[in-house]
């Protein structure tokens, strides 16, 4: 068997005990993993997009696309993207003021993954998104 296809098998034993809710287990088989050497590798990229905007007072709103990939013993075992916009929380809801606040506007099927890392302590960062452009 070669290294990529042994690889791609044990990420896939490990997503399937984790997504069995056999948290103990799916520790205990990462942790023996890690001791030959193979770790996971989250290794992400961004880019801006921008959109226009129909809000009055604003001429354009961004989406942030971050690419992620996962390694496993240096084999791409798992790639997905994660999308940001920006929207106005107003806490006193007057209107009158409030903060601009990313949030995550794909609907990831990847939410399986990115739950696994955060278990390990590799959750992903969400990117800075800015502001919208007057």
């Amino acid at each position: 068997m070669n290294t990529e296809t042994h690889m791609t098998k044990l990420f896939d034993e490990l997503l399937e005990l984790f997504e069995d809710g056999e948290d103990d287990e799916f520790e205990l088989a990462y942790e023996k993993t890690k001791g030959v050497g193979h770790e996971f590798v989250l290794e992400t990229d961004e880019s801006e997009e921008w959109d226009e905007s129909e809000i009055e007072g604003y001429s354009e709103f961004p989406t942030v696309t971050q690419a992620c990939k996962l390694l496993l013993g240096n084999v791409v075992v798992a790639k997905w993207d994660r999308q940001f916009g920006i929207e106005m929380i107003d806490g006193t809801h007057t209107g009158g003021g409030g903060e601009w606040r990313p949030f995550r506007l794909d609907d990831n099927e990847r939410r399986d993954i990115e739950n696994m890392l955060e278990l390990i302590d590799l959750g992903i960062i969400d990117p800075d998104v800015p502001e919208p452009r007057k």
